[in-house]
This record gives structure tokens, sequence and C-alpha cells, in this order.
């Protein structure tokens, strides 16, 4: 049997898995857990591994994506401006 298609939200997430993300469940309650993977009953769903293999949330797949991609730009900005400031003959006073 072939593996189902991914959505375009899928693919997007797909190279964040196994990565550690944390989620807020209710106010003042943060876990941590790692995203595993995709609800097999819901395409916009990631699964989350609280602590064991029993310990497993669902969350929208939408919050992982968002979490990752701009903790990405948050990281490469961070790069770029390193990088200039690390030019020689670069003044940041200028």
């Amino acid at each position: 049997m072939s593996q189902p298609q991914l959505t375009g939200l899928q693919k997007r997430a797909e190279k964040y898995i196994n990565k550690v993300i944390p989620y807020q469940k209710a106010p003042g309650e943060t876990i941590r857990g790692n995203f595993i993977g995709f609800d097999k009953d819901s395409v916009d769903r990631a699964v989350i591994q609280i602590s064991n293999a029993a310990d497993r949330i669902t969350i929208p797949l939408m919050y992982v994506v968002n979490y990752f991609e701009e903790k990405d730009e948050a990281r490469n900005e961070a790069i770029k401006n390193l990088t200039q400031e690390k030019r020689p003959g670069y003044n940041p006073n200028k």
C-alpha cells in the first residue's frame, strides 16, 4: 500500500520531525515535547510525544510550522547581523 500524499503544510513541517517544541496548553501551563509526525485522523494536526510513548498530544500543525519557521528566520537574521559586524570597515554608527 502506498503512503498518503502529504499536504503542503505537512511538507513544510516534515523537516522539523524529531525536534523539541514547547506548547502552551493553558495560561501558565507550558509543555515540551518532540514533534514526531502527523495525526492519522486529521491532516492539520501534529503529534507531540511528551515524555514516553504513552504521553502524546496533538496540536495544530500550523503552530508547529510557524514556531520553527519563525525560529529559523530569527536565527538567519542573527547570522546575517553577525556577519555584517565582522566585515572589515563595517561601522554601524555611520
